[in-house]
């Protein structure tokens, strides 16, 4: 469906395949008017709902009866094909309009968009760009993946405070807060029904510097312990700026580094198979924090420190984030009246274990580096 030199194609059709995205030129799709390329996805929706498919030649291939009730439709095709938002925007139409005949009440996520988020959203959020007959735009997607080195005291500037960093390296969590910033700006101007979504985030370490980007084949174990906790710390970051925007979805990336994909996103410890520091962090932020809290002003004196206060339905509770190397000392007086505190703590003591419990007295809880801390009152 996409043009690509015939001899990048493997024989074997399951081998892992990526060069497609190396093959495409303006001319992006076989069939322009991208009607071959519903087709397919029609069949292939079929296949996993309606309990089979008949493929182009006419014959049947059964399937499953799943429900399906929220589909993507490409993912960073800004970045994985080079396509233009008008060569999307024409896909995603008839894609979303063809589907939409076998089932009216599947959701559309879209763009899955990796950097060029800002001018996607002018053009794509505006439904003049759309068919008369596509149906509305509910879910704009956005990813982030910052670019960093294998050297911590590298860490704080690139991964959380580098407001000027070139958008094809991805951003820090405070460059990235403004430019989704921006993007819910155009919606509120050009589709304000339209929710914005924060469905892919990570970080890609640089372990060997002349490579220039994650390796796949990099053993996990050339990893520094304490980027795990980094990791979690950003996507901490960026979680505080995602809920004072009121953005209702924030995903973490990937589970599992499995082969071809990078392991300095990896949730997984691809040697023990534990689940490390990165993905203690999501499991304490969604333990402590969800739909309905009550968010509380709150400021950090430093940029050392991220800082939200929440009025959930166990209590106040404040999350915590040291973005530095070094260890941080937080006073809590204007949080907490003196007495004791409950805290729980992700940082490399706790490493591959469920978040170490600590009980604090007094107003102050000091912070490892990288560190993530819920405190609460007793």
């Amino acid at each position: 469906m996409f043009n690509v030199p015939e001899e990048q194609v493997p024989d074997d059709p399951a081998a892992s395949f990526y060069k497609y995205t190396d093959g495409t030129t303006v001319d992006l799709l076989k069939d322009p008017t991208g009607k071959q390329f519903a087709d397919y996805q029609v069949r292939l929706y079929e296949w996993l709902t309606q309990g089979g498919l008949t493929d182009e030649l006419g014959k049947f291939h059964k399937g499953h009866h799943d429900k399906v009730d929220y589909r993507g439709i490409l993912n960073e095709p800004d970045f994985e094909n080079h396509i233009t938002v008008e060569q999307y925007t024409k896909i995603w139409d008839s894609v979303a309009t063809a589907i939409h005949k076998v089932d009216p009440n599947v959701h559309f996520f879209s763009a899955e968009i990796s950097g060029a988020e800002v001018p996607w959203a002018e053009y794509f959020l505006d439904a003049k760009n759309h068919a008369p007959d596509a149906p509305p735009v509910e879910y704009f997607c956005i990813h982030n993946y910052t670019n960093g080195t294998n050297e911590p005291s590298t860490w704080h500037d690139t991964y959380f405070v580098h407001s000027d960093m070139d958008v094809s390296n991805g951003a820090s969590a405070d460059a990235f807060g403004g430019r989704v910033r921006q993007v819910m700006k155009i919606r509120d101007d050009l589709s304000p029904k339209t929710t914005i979504m924060l469905d892919e985030l990570g970080i890609f370490d640089i372990v060997v510097p002349t490579e220039g980007s994650c390796r796949a084949d990099e053993p996990y174990h050339n990893y520094n312990p304490l980027y795990w906790n980094a990791n979690g710390a950003n996507w901490a970051d960026t979680f505080i700026t995602a809920e004072n925007l009121g953005v209702p979805l924030i995903s973490m990336s990937q589970m599992d580094g499995y082969p071809t994909q990078c392991p300095s996103i990896a949730m997984m410890d691809g040697e023990t198979r534990r689940p490390n520091a990165h993905y203690w962090a999501l499991w304490l932020i969604s333990h402590h924090f969800g739909p309905g809290d009550q968010l509380v002003t709150t400021k950090s004196s430093t940029d050392d420190v991220a800082a939200q206060a929440s009025i959930t339905p166990a209590g106040k509770k404040v999350l915590l984030i040291n973005t530095t190397d070094h260890d941080v000392a937080v006073n809590l007086a204007g949080a907490y009246s003196a007495g004791k505190l409950r805290v729980q703590v992700v940082d490399q003591k706790s490493g591959e274990q469920r978040p170490r419990q600590e009980k604090a007295s007094g107003q102050q809880v000091t912070l490892a580096p990288f560190a993530l801390a819920v405190v609460q009152g007793q």
